[in-house]
Parts: C-alpha cells; structure tokens; sequence
C-alpha cells in the first residue's frame, strides 16, 4: 500500500502542478485582453450625469489636444465672443459633415435619425468630436434615451426626433448602445463669421485637404442661435 502511494506521489505533484500552471496562465491572458482591447463605459441614468460625465471628459480631451493636435484653423470678422467661439462651432459643421455624411438641413427633422441619435450620444461625452482624447481602449456606451433626447435638444433646439427609431437602440434593454468610435481628428480651415443680431451667427468654413490648405476640400455653412447657455445649429448648408 505504502509502495503503491510512493508511485503515486510523483503522479499527483505533476498533475497539480499543470493544473496551477493552466490556471496561472488564463489569469494573466485574462488582464491582457481586457487592458488592451476593451473597457466598458458606465452607464448614464440621466441628461444630468450624462452633463457631468461629459464635463470632466472635455477637459481632459482638451488637456490632450493641447499636446498632439495639429489644427490650422483661421477666422477672420469676429470669430470669438465672450459666449461665442467661431472655431468651436466650425469644428462641430466639420464633424456633421466628415464623420456623420450630413451636408446640410434646414430643419432638424430633416436629419437621418441615427445618425443625429449617434452625434448627440457622443457628444454626451466630449463636447468636440475632433477633440477627443486618442484612446488605446475602446469604450462600450450605454444611455438611456432620454438622455440622449436632452443633448439633441441642447444641440439643435426642439425637435421631434424618436430616439428608439435609431440603430442603436437596444428595446430588450431599453437603452441606447454602442462602441465609441475615435473621432479625433485635424482640422485644416479658414473661418467666416458673422454676427446677425439676435444673438445669431453663421459661420462660412472652407475645409481643406491637409494644413498647407492648397486645396479646398468642402465649403459648409451654418447658422446658429443662442439657446440657455450655449448655441444650437438652426440650419446648415454645403457649397461644394
């Protein structure tokens, strides 16, 4: 018997060992895969954590632009007020334009209602696309509608868009949902703006292909209208 066990120690200490080993190296593949390729955002409850998230996302896109961003982006005639900034605004005609395929409206109803859904969930997060930190990870997002209701309005005014018409509404979870995608970008403009009274600019962007701005990519023009505390895009229009 004890013979038997002496054969049978070496046998068990090997097969425990491989077991350890097996287990040890999950672990570590485990901590890789989750460093490297997601991280699961939170879940915002409501428009105003949904504000607050956005908030402290802002400055630290901002803090992070300042270092590797190569904009070149002019404006002539007024571009910045006390409440008014001419390149933040063209920047946000640029992002409709380039990331979201909008050349233009006149009414808010007139956009495709998930690509505004889309924009308006991004922009919970960070108040520049274009700006937004450059992310190793990506991130999973999940509102509620209603959240994203309250920053359509925000960037557009009232409108009547249904936020559960949209692709990226989940109705078995009852949320809106999906991957971030990395918008940062460079923005190669010449900017026009004008005061139309009322509290009203419309700001005339010619985009360019790259920063020597040789050649003229797209002409896109827009109105916006002071509403609460900051403005929304009445209309928009793209020349060529």
């Amino acid at each position: 018997m004890q013979s038997s066990m002496k054969h049978k120690i070496p046998l068990i200490l090997m097969v425990i060992g491989m077991t350890a080993l097996v287990v040890a190296i999950s672990a570590v593949g485990i901590l890789f895969s989750r460093g490297r390729y997601t991280t699961v955002g939170k879940e915002v409850s409501d428009a105003a954590s949904a504000a607050e998230v956005s908030d402290t996302n802002t400055q630290a896109s901002q803090s992070l632009a300042a270092q590797t961003k190569q904009d070149s982006v002019s404006v002539s005639k007024g571009g910045k007020t006390d409440s008014f900034d001419a390149v933040f605004y063209a920047k946000r005609l640029y992002e409709l334009k380039y990331l979201f395929a909008i050349d233009g409206f006149n009414q808010v109803s007139e956009l495709p209602v998930s690509a505004a859904v889309q924009f308006a969930f991004c922009h919970l997060y960070y108040d520049s696309l274009v700006d937004m930190p450059n992310e190793k990870d990506m991130f999973f997002r999940q509102v509620l509608p209603e959240s994203v209701s309250s920053k359509l309005q925000q960037l557009f005014g009232e409108n009547k868009i249904d936020v559960t018409q949209s692709d990226l509404y989940n109705p078995n979870k009852k949320v809106v949902e999906m991957w971030q995608p990395n918008y940062r970008k460079s923005v190669y403009a010449d900017v026009v703006c004008s005061n139309l009274g009322n509290e009203a600019y419309e700001i005339a962007a010619t985009f360019y292909i790259a920063k020597d701005k040789e050649k003229v990519d797209s002409i896109v023009s827009g109105t916006f209208k002071k509403d609460g505390e900051g403005y929304i895009l009445k209309s928009m229009k793209t020349k060529q």
